[in-house]
């Protein structure tokens, strides 16, 4: 890889903030949509999001969607996308199926 030049490992995702009380999931430009909605709650609630940014929806770090998911048993989804048939409703249907029993 040429110096300078990022790659993003497929199937990986990344923490880019910390906390306890959520989970936020993101990809893409809501990224920072959710950033600033999780700074936002804790300023005005004090409860911890944390926002996850998925990187790459195909592969999917399944595994690491159901470990978050399953820390903090709340769980927001955040895209832009179709409200019927969007990648969001893929997000809820792995979590619903894998770690609903986790959920508050």
């Amino acid at each position: 890889v040429p110096e300078g030049l990022y790659t993003v490992p497929l199937g990986s995702t990344r923490t880019v903030r910390e906390g306890g009380d959520a989970v936020v999931f993101a990809y893409g430009a809501m990224v920072s949509v959710a950033m600033t909605a999780a700074e936002k709650i804790a300023a005005e609630h004090g409860k911890q999001a944390r926002v996850v940014d998925l990187r790459t929806l195909s592969p999917l770090d399944e595994d690491a969607v159901l470990e978050h998911a399953k820390q903090t048993g709340r769980v927001v989804v955040l895209h832009e996308a179709p409200r019927f048939c969007g990648y969001g409703a893929e997000l809820s249907a792995l979590i619903a199926e894998h770690a609903i029993e986790y959920m508050e």
